[in-house]
C-alpha cells in the first residue's frame, strides 16, 4: 500500500520465518506492520484463513478505528520481511498529514469487505 510508504520512512525491516505469529486474537494492538516481501495470513480462532495480504500492504491498523483487541491472528506465510511502526509514531505522522487518515480508512473499508466476503463464502 503506497499510503504508508512515507509513514514508515526508510526503515530497513526484519525478516520473519514461515509461521511466525505477529499477533493473536484478543491482544491489545500497539503497532502496525508494512509488508516489504512475503505474505501474512489472517486467521480465525479455528485457524481458518479469511484473508492473505502481500508486499505493499499493511497489517494491524484496525486500532485506528477504535478496536481495543485484535480480531484475527496474523501469521507469516513463508519468509516475510516487515517494517514495524508503533501506535504513537503513526498517530504523530497522521497529525502531520491528516490526509493519511482518509487514505487508510479507504484501504480498511476494502480490507473489511474482503474479509466479510470470505467469511460469507465459507459459511455457505
Amino acid at each position: 500500500m503506497g499510503v504508508l510508504k512515507k509513514v514508515f520512512g526508510r526503515q530497513v525491516g526484519t525478516t520473519y520465518e514461515d509461521g511466525t505469529v505477529l499477533f493473536e486474537i484478543g491482544e491489545t494492538p500497539d503497532q502496525i506492520y508494512s509488508i516489504v516481501s512475503g505474505q501474512v495470513d489472517f486467521l480465525t480462532k479455528s485457524g481458518r484463513r479469511v484473508l492473505s495480504v502481500k508486499a505493499g500492504d499493511f497489517v494491524g491498523i484496525a486500532f485506528l478505528f477504535g478496536c481495543s483487541q485484535r480480531e484475527f491472528t496474523a501469521v507469516t506465510k513463508g519468509p516475510t520481511k516487515l517494517l514495524k511502526l508503533d501506535k504513537k509514531l503513526l498517530t504523530e505522522r497522521i497529525h502531520q498529514d491528516p490526509s493519511l487518515a482518509y487514505k487508510i480508512m479507504r484501504e480498511m473499508s476494502i480490507r473489511y469487505r474482503e474479509i466479510i466476503e470470505n467469511l460469507t463464502l465459507a459459511a455457505d
